[in-house]
């Protein structure tokens, strides 16, 4: 879940399965700025490991159903690392069959 975080004065992604506790303090008066991470868009441009066989790329390619080698995916600013951890490559590299090629700069929705 993303939300304000009082403490880091900033957007934080929380997993509320590990939050214990919730202490009761002073109420907070201040304005919550725009998430500009989240509000921002960027473009990531997905390829098949090149680490694997030219066959097992194509047949990659195919299934992700990829033009010219790439899948291009656009999500928010704000989950970006979280795609970096799902495609970044690994060995063996049937285990990553796709991989990140570029991410681009981030748009305004």
């Amino acid at each position: 879940m993303r939300g304000w975080c009082l403490w880091r004065t900033a957007w934080r992604d929380f997993v509320l399965g590990r939050i214990a506790d919730i202490a009761s303090g002073a109420a907070w008066r201040g304005a919550v700025p725009a998430d500009l991470d989240w509000d921002a868009h960027v473009d990531i441009t997905l390829v098949a490991n090149p680490a694997l066989p030219e066959a097992r790329r194509r047949v990659i390619e195919r299934d992700y159903r990829m033009r010219d080698g790439a899948l291009v995916i656009g999500v928010r600013r704000a989950l970006v690392f979280y795609h970096e951890a799902l495609f970044r490559p690994g060995e063996p590299p049937e285990r990553h069959p796709v991989v990140i090629a570029s991410i681009g700069e981030g748009r305004s929705c």
